[in-house]
């Protein structure tokens, strides 16, 4: 009888700890942003202070592709925390041109070391578009690109 309640205390601690390591493990990966960008272009302020980053921002299935934009001081790296800090757009676009990778199309340009240009599709939805950051300037030039969907400039 002592050895029947033996192993079933045993076999109950073991699954109480298997269950707490696998509450455990979801927690800690689990609630992670599952958002990830990409990359599609870097430009350092000539001045070398700051960087414009354009890049496509994925949130998962039920959500589409957006092309964001971000000032960032020039020695901060691009991470998956991180949302565009000047321009949002969405991948809804009439007629609007891609990137390969998914995202509306944008150009961006220094014009000096304190404004940046930023070229956009008009027919694309946009969220956010700001027109400063922190001691910079920027200015929007609205473009409807000539080629092709699916192509990357």
């Amino acid at each position: 009888m002592a050895r029947k309640i033996f192993y079933g205390l045993l076999i109950i601690i073991a699954i109480l700890g298997t269950l707490y390591i696998a509450v455990g493990i979801l927690y800690t990966y689990g609630t992670g942003d599952m958002c990830g960008n990409q990359m599609v272009k870097e430009l350092t302020s000539p001045d070398g202070k700051y960087k414009a980053v354009v890049f496509i921002r994925d949130c998962g299935a039920t959500t589409g592709f957006s092309t964001q934009v971000s000032i960032l001081d020039n020695t901060t790296a691009l991470d998956n925390d991180m949302a565009g800090n000047i321009l949002v757009m969405s991948d809804h676009a009439s007629e609007g041109r891609m990137f390969a990778e998914g995202g509306a199309r944008v150009n961006i340009a220094w014009i000096n070391n304190r404004k940046l240009r930023i070229q956009y599709d008009p027919r694309t939805e946009t969220y956010e578009q700001k027109t400063e950051w922190n001691d910079t300037e920027i200015v929007y030039e609205k473009y409807i690109p000539e080629s092709s969907a699916h192509s990357q400039e």
